[in-house]
């Protein structure tokens, strides 16, 4: 889920792996050629549209999402809908300078077809997607057991996911220390957290009751706007592995409703889960 921001201040975008563990078929994206054939009279400069995946390679796509991209011209843009399996899809696209962007969910695990349409019906591009489960494998062949799952450590300090009642796996325990069942994929629910910078230069977690903390610096960003720095943190599992995106936020964001970054445009970063590939 590529990371696109929106804000690029001193803190940047960060998106790193933290080690949490330890296709094959025909290439995706097969079906552009034939979507663009068989339009007499509709492939001008203007008319001409063009789809593709920004978050990863169309045969590389994990947990049902993708964020795509369509070129078109302005007077096409608002003619254009997004099909997915033969349905269409209710998607937020937002408009930018060559086109619209943004993120497509509900892809089934294997090759989905992808079709941008115009109003009348026409297909004016298409492109395959191949989605695996955000578990994994991608290309690497059978996940291996046993093996070494280490989410209570670190920045992440929980457990796994229970994902079978029997071994192998890593065990799961409650509070009590009582097994409660067994994590073959060694997931975790994907979670936020928010941090800020001092005026001493430390980082230090947000107040938990909401409150504006006194030491709260402020950053400068390339664009000459002055804003909190406050940074917003998920982390969350795909593949086995650990993922953690970090980025700067607005002050006051509610911690148990983030904004969805995927799609959110000018004001407020943006990032997607489906460009971190394990």
């Amino acid at each position: 889920m590529k990371v696109i921001g929106g804000w690029t201040a001193a803190a940047g975008c960060v998106a790193l792996f933290l080690n949490a563990c330890g296709g094959g078929g025909k290439p995706a994206g097969s079906a552009s050629e034939a979507a663009r054939t068989g339009n007499p009279g509709q492939d001008g400069p203007a008319m001409t549209v063009k789809l593709r995946v920004l978050s990863s390679p169309p045969q590389y796509v994990s947990g049902g999402d993708a964020r795509v991209h369509v070129t078109a011209a302005p007077g096409q843009r608002d003619k254009l809908e997004l099909w997915l399996n033969g349905e269409r899809l209710d998607a937020a696209l937002q408009e930018v300078s060559d086109g619209l962007e943004g993120v497509i969910r509900g892809l089934e695990v294997g090759d989905n077809l992808l079709e941008v349409k115009h109003r009348t019906a026409n297909v004016r591009d298409a492109i395959t997607l191949r989605n695996y489960p955000i578990t994994g494998p991608m290309f690497t062949g059978p996940h291996q057991t046993p093996f070494v799952c280490t989410t209570t450590q670190g920045a992440v300090g929980r457990q796994p996911l229970v994902d079978s009642a029997t071994p192998p796996g890593h065990r799961v325990i409650d509070a009590q220390g009582q097994t409660v069942g067994y994590s073959h994929n060694c997931s975790i629910d994907t979670f936020v957290s928010y941090f800020y910078r001092s005026t001493s230069g430390a980082l230090k977690p947000m107040p938990a009751d909401g409150s504006r903390p006194p030491d709260l610096s402020t950053v400068t960003l390339p664009d000459g706007r002055t804003v909190d720095f406050v940074v917003r943190r998920e982390i969350g599992s795909i593949n086995r592995f650990l993922y953690s995106i970090a980025m700067l936020a607005p002050f006051g964001e509610d911690p148990a409703k983030p904004p969805d970054t995927s799609t959110t445009r000018d004001s407020t970063p943006r990032g997607d889960r489906g460009a971190l590939m394990a």
